[in-house]
């Protein structure tokens, strides 16, 4: 409800040219915030931005309530599925370096892939594989606080039956992108996380994200919390990082996601042709992990996501120059 609300404010008339159309901004979205606050329901960052200038920028509550660490726009967050279109970016800077196509099928990197002549990449970065989603598998409990290699995780789904014909129906699958993950590795011969440190988060200046490795401790990273009783709080079990390397393993701040905002408006990264295959809608409000359509009368390229202790929604308003972060 509060994302909803927040992102229903960009229904107002520009407000990048008036500095007290801004304080009258920031006035609404602290006066939305501070219920939940108070009731210690949200405790993280928001940023919203227009035409390359931030109109609102603030932490609320605590990354961390035991040492009484506030949260900033610098604080880290795990993003959850907002890691899919950097996923996806990497498939498209491969792409665009000729060393893969979007149309090739999986048994092009994975020869042994049951089905893998007919499953394609484009395929599975618009959720149109078939592949199960790897989260509503009867394995899952128990093996998501074990650590598996990417491999592994791969073996825990691929001899699953499909749900259905490749590209004949939409189902939201975290597994294929588990999957671009490992084919990211295997085309470029590095780890998904470095592949995407050095090839997107380092040019970009984006020097608070990163992608986990492991169970390793990130600096200045906010603690998850989950919901106790009306007001308590408790620290949230994660899960196997492995089992969300290409879903959900990204990690950033309000103003590193200000950056990325910035990419995707130009060439930086990828050229015109990449960033119109990635935000094209391929039928069902989804273009290569973004969801788009259309909200106050303009094209949105927005995802959510969501780990345990985890939240985040990244919007995007390109016919206003306008972007949400939460």
């Amino acid at each position: 409800l509060l994302t909803f609300a927040l992102l229903a404010l960009l229904a107002l008339p520009s407000l990048e040219a008036s500095s007290s159309a801004a304080d009258s901004l920031g006035k609404e979205i602290e006066s939305m915030v501070a219920p939940y606050v108070e009731l210690r329901d949200f405790s993280g960052t928001i940023l919203v931005a227009e035409k390359g200038k931030v109109l609102y920028s603030r932490g609320f509550g605590m990354a961390d309530f035991e040492l009484g660490v506030p949260n900033t726009t610098t604080t880290r967050f795990m993003i959850g599925s907002v890691s899919k279109q950097f996923t996806a970016a990497a498939i498209l800077v491969l792409e665009a370096e000729g060393r893969l196509s979007v149309e090739d099928p999986i048994s092009v990197f994975l020869p042994d892939y049951p089905s893998g002549d007919r499953i394609t990449l484009h395929q599975l970065l618009t959720h149109t594989s078939g592949i199960p989603d790897i989260f509503a598998l009867e394995s899952y409990p128990r093996v998501k606080h074990e650590d598996p290699s990417l491999a592994q995780v791969v073996a825990l789904f691929q001899n699953e039956p499909l749900e259905f014909e490749p590209g004949s129906q939409y189902a939201y699958s975290n597994s294929g992108f588990v999957l671009l993950a490992y084919i990211i590795e295997r085309v470029s011969e590095s780890e998904y996380y470095r592949f995407l440190h050095d090839r997107i988060f380092q040019p970009l200046g984006m020097s608070d994200s990163g992608a986990l490795a492991g169970r390793n401790i990130v600096r200045g990273m906010a603690t998850g919390y989950d919901p106790l009783g009306q007001t308590g709080l408790r620290r949230a079990i994660q899960v196997a990082p492995a089992l969300y390397t290409g879903p959900g393993s990204i990690y950033s701040t309000a103003e590193d996601l200000l950056r990325w905002d910035s990419a995707l408006s130009t060439n930086v990264l990828l050229p015109d042709s990449s960033r119109t295959k990635m935000m094209t809608d391929y039928g069902s409000r989804y273009g290569y992990g973004v969801s788009v359509f259309e909200r106050f009368g303009g094209r949105v390229i927005e995802h959510d996501g969501r780990l345990p202790g985890y939240a985040c929604d990244f919007a995007r308003y390109p016919d206003r120059g306008a972007v949400v972060i939460i």
